[in-house]
Order: structure tokens, then sequence, then C-alpha cells
């Protein structure tokens, strides 16, 4: 669901979507923070709970940032199940708008 040309709002809302896959797709480190993992759990939730307020915020947040909420969930589910699949360098690309399409977000195909 990509505009070709979005609004600024479109490009900060899908910053907040690209930030969350990012905080969700990070692995764990030695001697991370506390406030570390609870940000990567958090993410992670936020792409896999099915109802309530939170699930409510996700599709809210996918809608404003142009994207189908079930598409997004479920790669991001794909991204946090196998994050070696997620080329997270290619991010900045999206995050600039200028990849044509979200294929960029893979190293592999699912």
């Amino acid at each position: 669901m990509r505009e070709d040309n979005p609004s600024d709002e479109t490009k900060l809302w899908r910053a907040v979507v690209y930030q969350a896959l990012l905080d969700a797709s990070k692995g764990v480190t030695p001697n991370e923070s506390r406030e570390s993992v609870n940000c990567r759990n958090s993410a992670r939730r936020w792409f896999t709970v099915v109802s309530g307020v939170t699930a409510a915020y996700f599709e809210d947040v996918c809608l404003l940032a142009g994207f189908a909420p079930e598409f997004m969930q479920q790669t991001a589910i794909r991204i946090i199940k196998n994050p070696s699949s997620f080329s997270r360098k290619r991010l900045n690309v999206l995050l600039r708008n200028e990849a044509p399409d979200e294929s960029l977000w893979y190293t592999e195909r699912f």
C-alpha cells in the first residue's frame, strides 16, 4: 500500500513503524540494559498482540503510515522469528523513502 509521493505525516508514521521493527528485531547482547530489553519486548508485543488497546494503536499507526495492518503484522512476525533475514541496513533506504517497495527489507525470500 505504498504511495508514490507520501506526505510528511505519512513518512513520520512510517518512521514509527520502522523504528519498532528495528527494536523488535534487535538481537540480545551481553550486558544489555534493562531499557534495551524492555524496548525490544514492547516492540515485539506491539506487532504480535491481536486484541486490546495495543492492537488498536497498532492498526491506527499502520493505516496512518499507509500500510495494511495485516501485512505489517505478518512481516514483523517473520522478522522476529528470523531476524537474520531482515536487512537492518536497508531500512535507512526505506526511511529516506527511496525504496520502491518493502522487498528491500529482506536478504532472502520467505
